[in-house]
Order: structure tokens, then C-alpha cells, then sequence
């Protein structure tokens, strides 16, 4: 796979959704309880099933189902009459489930001797004690998405999972085995594994049969998530409400002060689309949240100090990980007049730049105000297809860091 940046970014604001998930991937974890007085919990579940239990005694009401594809074709339905873009990647990926032939964007590859431990889970609650084993939760790696950087495979994902353990699942436990393949395609649209998690019980619910389309999409929204109908309200430069910044402005207000810092933290918001597909099976048609490596770090923030002068000021961001004492300078904005984008910006750090082979072709711009601020960049990219499919494909990329006073 060969991927030419046309108009790239800059480090901590690039990747593509391709990368995301580390270099092997996310994992799907099954977790066995023996039963006990303490709670209905016995047999085979999915970890995402009981890290969102709501009660020890009951079981949360849960649509019952005969088989995992009696399931999946109940969310998928619901999906089309409420949330019509997720139904259309459900869709792909449901088609591709299990499949072992070539030339489809998704090939399933059983493990005989089952599968490592990603010790991925970033679990908050506890597993109850009749769930462990030695003290640990008795976890089992079910399945493993393999990132297609580490596959080898282009644009193929590959998915690697214990035939044993699916084959109990589907006799014993289907609507498990259900969360479980719902937990790998939530990681095509979504990119956090504890709102995945909520996403994933709410999917499986009697509530989400029950509510209309707007609610549905309002309880998404609510949890962080903003599907393809209700993009985030932070890729619209209009979310960055007032009047532009200006010099004067600054001048009036800190008489004197050269070094300041305005604002707290700030987020970044990456999503994608493509603009050209050789390969429609495979190419997601709307906009939808892509990867960002600060993404992998809670702790990763962004944040900015103003260097001000009598006749020009400039903007630092930067990064700051929890593995850094030093935070990285990212972007060194100019402050200019102008009503709709009145910062322009240079690329100061460009380490993670190289590692793609891109290049920075365009300024980047923004827009600052008492009460926010708004960076944007879109990238163009191309990829060469990979193994039985021929073409190439052409992604944009628009990221975003917004501030909020």
C-alpha cells in the first residue's frame, strides 16, 4: 500500500482511521463465571456485557434472541429505521462476519491454539469474585483485529478468533457472542473503549427498540458519539461564536503583559470520508470519526500560551502527554486581521509527519475569540489497493483542536 499526502497536516493532527487501534489491533474478551449466591452470573459472557451490568441480582433486560444472527439483523433493522448511516456500516461488516475468502475487506482467520492477551479492557469497575481465577479476572481473548499496517494486507482488515470458543458461544451463549461482534464493528466507527461499551449495551436493549429516532440519536450524542446525521458541533467553524481577536484588542485588555495563557485544556476531533472509491463495498460513503494517536492517551492534552507584543501576537499550542515533562510545541499561530480566519499558523513539530512520508503544502488557519478557538486543516491522501482488489482510493482527513472558555 503506497499512501501520497496531497495536502497533509501536521504531526499531532494526522492519521486515518486505517491506523487506528494500535499495531495489532483491539481485542474482543470473554470472561467465564462459575455461579454463586452473590450474583445470576454463570457460564460465558462478553467482558463488554458485564462491565455494564447496572445490578448484581438482576439480569438487565436484554432482547432475546436464538442465535447471534437473529441479533445482529435486529440492531442492523433498528439501525436503518433510526440511525440509517451506522445501518449501512453495519451492513459491510455484518455481510463479511466469519467470512474466509479473499477479496472481501474483511477475512476471519481461526486460531487452533487460541490467541495472546491485548490487555486492552481499561476496565473502571470491579469483575465480581465467582469471575476470577487466582484473583484475576478470568479473561479469555475471543477475537483479535489486526491492524492492516501489521497484516500486511492494504486496506483488508484481519480478523483472528478461537473457533472453540465461538463454537460455545453460539450453542451455549449467542447473545454474547452477539456483544462480541458488535464490540469489533463499534471499533470501525468509534475509537474509545468505555463509550463503546455503552454503545454496546444500549444496542442490545429493550430501550433502544423503544425509542424514537431523535432520542436515539440524542442519547449518542449525549455519551460522545455524533453519527454521520449530527456531525460535532466543533467541526463547524460557527461553533466558535463572536467577534474575531485583534490586536488592539489584546492591547487593551493586557497593557503590558507579554506572556499569557488564555485558555485551558483543549480537544482534538479527527473524522474522514473519501472523495473517491474504487471499491464502494469497502469505502464508508459519509463522514465518520477517525483515529488520532493523542487519542490513545487520556491524559494527552492541548493547550496555549500567547506571546504578546505592541504591533503582533502569536499563539503557541501545545501538546502535552503524561509520559512527557516537557510538552511539545505543535503550532506557532500568527494573529491577524481578518473576520473570518484571523490566525495563521506554521507547523513547528513534524516528527510524526515524516514517519507517513507527507509533506506540509498549505498554511494552516484558525479563529480565536474572548470565549474559544477553532484550528482546522483538511489533508488529502491516496491509497494504492493492496492484494486481489485494483484502484485507488482518495480519503480526506479534517482535524480539528477546539478550545472552550
Amino acid at each position: 500500500m503506497r499512501i501520497n499526502f496531497l495536502c497533509f497536516f501536521l504531526l499531532v493532527l494526522t492519521a486515518h482511521q486505517t491506523f487506528g487501534g494500535g499495531i495489532v489491533g483491539n481485542g474482543g474478551d470473554v470472561i467465564e463465571c462459575q455461579a454463586s449466591p452473590d450474583n445470576f452470573l454463570k457460564g460465558l459472557y462478553s467482558l463488554d456485557y458485564v462491565a455494564t451490568l447496572q445490578s448484581a441480582q438482576n439480569e438487565d433486560a436484554m432482547i432475546a434472541v436464538q442465535s447471534w444472527e437473529q441479533s445482529i439483523a435486529r440492531i442492523e433493522n433498528l439501525l436503518q429505521e433510526k440511525v440509517p448511516s451506522l445501518a449501512i456500516s453495519l451492513k459491510k461488516f455484518r455481510e463479511n462476519i466469519f467470512n474466509h475468502k479473499p477479496g472481501l475487506p474483511y477475512i476471519w482467520e481461526t486460531a487452533p491454539f487460541g490467541l495472546i492477551d491485548l490487555t486492552d479492557e481499561k476496565l473502571t469497575t470491579l469483575i465480581p469474585q465467582n469471575c476470577l481465577r487466582n484473583g484475576k479476572p478470568q479473561l479469555i481473548q475471543s477475537i483479535i483485529k489486526q491492524s492492516p499496517i501489521f497484516s500486511g494486507t492494504g486496506i483488508v482488515t484481519i480478523f483472528k478468533y478461537n473457533l472453540d470458543l465461538i463454537e460455545r458461544l453460539k450453542k451455549e451463549a449467542p447473545a454474547q457472542l452477539s456483544f462480541l461482534i458488535l464490540h469489533e464493528w463499534l471499533w470501525e466507527i468509534s475509537f474509545n473503549v468505555d463509550r463503546n461499551r455503552r454503545m454496546n449495551r444500549f444496542f442490545h436493549s429493550n430501550d433502544f427498540e423503544q425509542m424514537s429516532s431523535t432520542d436515539v440519536i440524542a442519547y449518542l450524542n449525549h455519551i460522545g458519539y455524533f453519527p454521520p446525521e449530527t456531525p460535532l458541533p466543533a467541526f463547524d467553524q460557527q461553533s466558535c461564536q463572536g467577534d474575531p481577536l485583534k490586536q488592539n484588542d489584546i492591547n487593551e485588555r493586557f497593557p503590558g503583559l507579554k506572556i499569557g495563557r488564555w485558555f485551558g485544556k483543549g480537544n482534538i476531533f479527527s473524522r474522514s470520508k473519501p472523495l473517491k472509491c474504487s471499491t464502494p463495498q469497502i469505502c464508508q460513503e459519509n463522514w465518520s470519526e477517525a483515529y488520532h494517536p493523542a487519542h490513545d492517551n487520556p491524559d494527552s492534552f492541548f493547550f496555549t500560551e500567547f506571546e504578546i507584543g505592541k504591533t503582533a501576537s502569536t499563539v503557541n499550542l501545545y501538546l502535552k502527554r503524561s509520559e512527557q515533562n516537557v510538552p511539545t510545541r505543535v503550532l506557532k499561530c500568527h494573529l491577524v486581521d481578518d473576520p473570518k480566519m484571523n490566525l495563521r499558523c506554521d507547523v513547528i513539530n513534524k516528527t510524526s509527519l515524516y514517519q507517513f512520508g507527507g509533506q506540509s503544502t498549505e498554511p494552516l488557519q484558525g479563529f480565536v475569540n474572548w470565549n474559544c478557538m477553532h484550528i482546522e486543516a483538511f489533508s488529502q491522501f491516496t491509497v494504492d489497493l493492496a492484494g486481489d482488489v485494483d484502484g485507488e482510493d482518495i480519503h480526506i482527513l479534517q482535524n480539528v483542536v477546539f478550545f472552550q472558555r
